[in-house]
């Protein structure tokens, strides 16, 4: 049920890290008037870890901007990719290569700390990551290093490994932080709850369930 407004935050979050949207209104309102220069989506190379749901989502609407290219990683096979012109490739093509990063994973065991310092010091001076997924695929406190020395150009994330979050990310002003809100959108919510309620009654009447939550860490 949330997809689509997860989808649609990842692509605001991308504009805004690109175009300093949350700089410029700070600085305004406290009376400075700083115009922030930016990128385009046609300078950028996007790569997207994770190409469940809501990464095909986040793809669709990319594709809209026209990047100079999708670089796309997953677990399984991407054969959904071929046709919209993403490129399958993995994690380390990823971080060596692309502008901009944006993760849609679930946390595990796996993906616990995924992005810490080894794999920050890979990606490109100037990369932008974005982060809707879950808290904890990266590492706060590696990201606060590679932000204040400006390697990471800017972060966006709407996920924290402890909620409600009131670390240091708060702090910087190439940071944007967002409170889980992801999925808060009217028709997100309504669809959620629907859902939930149907999944119950499908229960109770010992008929097939749809949208079993798999079990991570």
């Amino acid at each position: 049920a949330p997809s689509e407004a997860v989808a649609e935050l990842t692509i605001g979050l991308m504009i805004s890290s690109m175009r300093g949207i949350n700089q410029t209104n700070a600085a305004m309102k406290i009376g400075d008037w700083d115009r922030y220069m930016g990128v385009s989506f046609s300078d950028l190379n996007i790569g997207l870890i994770g190409f469940g749901r809501i990464g095909k989502l986040v793809a669709k609407h990319l594709s809209s901007f026209c990047p100079k290219s999708i670089l796309v990683n997953d677990v399984v096979e991407l054969k959904e990719s071929a046709g919209l012109g993403l490129t399958p490739s993995s994690k380390e093509q990823i971080y060596e290569t692309c502008d901009m990063i944006s993760l849609h994973l679930p946390l595990t065991a796996d993906t616990l700390n995924l992005i810490g310092d080894e794999e920050l010091s890979r990606m490109k001076d100037g990369v932008r990551i974005i982060n809707t997924a879950r808290g904890g695929i990266i590492n706060e406190d590696a990201l606060c290093r590679f932000l204040t020395s400006g390697h990471v150009a800017a972060a966006a994330l709407d996920t924290f490994s402890e909620e409600p979050y009131v670390g240091p990310l708060t702090g910087l002003a190439n940071a944007i932080n967002t409170a889980h809100i992801g999925a808060m959108t009217r028709a997100s919510r309504a669809d959620m709850e629907i859902s939930a309620t149907e999944e119950v009654l499908r229960f109770i009447e010992g008929a097939d369930l749809r949208s079993e939550i798999p079990t991570y860490i």
